[in-house]
């Protein structure tokens, strides 16, 4: 396209830059902006209607919470399949670290908010990650993300999985065999959530939590073999878990049931089966000991 200056019509003519190509037909806005739009809002918290806002306040450019909002839907159809490409890479996972974390969300017409959970899968091996967002934390959730056929009762994924102590995993590991492993570090949040009570407790089983986590950090810093890695966590490791399990065992007799640190010792030692599991295990990553 060409325009001519109308103050000096022999000047040469101006060109105007064209529109960069939108990469989804239906939509004229850029993968550039359509990358600052889904970031701003999901990893920055900026919710559309204030995106909105600084368009207009920094660039006096007039884009509407609506259209904000078309535009991101877009952009999820558009990535739909690297979305399903991950899936099933990680279906494919010899063990995988499973979290439900929870998520307030908004309820349009009842002017409140409500929380819904955003499931997190981890392959431990490759790193890769895998975001499923659900307004609950029932069994159908993580059923659904694992391939469940209701037809035949059976789902897809057949590695192992590392969690903590909620029991929708125990129920779907029982039920369709998978192994089931043990969060150390979900034990360990259980006393630091104590703060300052109970130090004569807290501080000897977070020493010797240290202490396994010290292990495991020089184990992954060698460039030993996995089999190496794993004998090094039989040989290590696993004297200070007996150690630990003894601590808390004891400690579990001196306190009341209904007690904070009470509660905090029942969790470990209900965990303490699926912690063991991965003790010598370097699918699980070596966390569950």
């Amino acid at each position: 396209m060409q325009k001519v200056c109308p103050q000096n019509p022999k000047s040469p003519p101006a060109r105007q830059r064209a529109r960069p190509p939108s990469f989804h037909p239906l939509h004229s806005f850029a993968p550039a902006l359509a990358a600052q739009i889904i970031c701003d809002k999901y990893q920055d918290h900026l919710p559309h209607y204030r995106q909105s806002q600084r368009f207009r306040r920094r660039h006096d450019i007039d884009i509407g919470r609506q259209t904000l909002n078309t535009w991101t839907h877009a952009t999820a159809r558009h990535l739909a399949p690297i979305v399903q490409a991950i899936r099933e890479e990680i279906l494919q996972a010899d063990a995988l670290q499973v979290d439900e974390t929870p998520i307030d969300y908004l309820v349009p017409g009842h002017g409140t908010t409500r929380e819904g959970r955003l499931w997190a899968y981890r392959d431990i091996a490759k790193g890769t990650c895998y975001f499923d967002w659900h307004a609950g934390r029932g069994a159908d959730c993580l059923l659904d993300f694992l391939g469940y056929d209701q037809a035949t009762n059976t789902i897809a994924y057949q590695g192992g999985i590392h969690t903590n102590g909620y029991n929708v995993y125990d129920s779907v590991a029982a039920k369709h065999g998978l192994r089931h492993a043990g969060c150390l570090a979900h034990t360990r949040r259980k006393f630091t959530d104590l703060g300052k009570a109970s130090p004569e407790v807290t501080v000897p089983i977070l020493l010797y939590i240290q202490r396994i986590y010290h292990i495991e950090k020089q184990t992954r810093q060698t460039a030993a073999p996995t089999a190496c890695r794993e004998l090094i966590r039989r040989a290590r490791s696993l004297p200070i878990a007996g150690e630990l399990h003894r601590v808390v065992v004891e400690e579990r007799q001196r306190h009341l049931p209904g007690s904070d640190i009470a509660q905090a010792l029942n969790y470990t030692l209900n965990q303490w089966h699926k912690i063991i599991i991965g003790s010598a295990s370097e699918s699980n990553g070596g966390d569950a000991l």
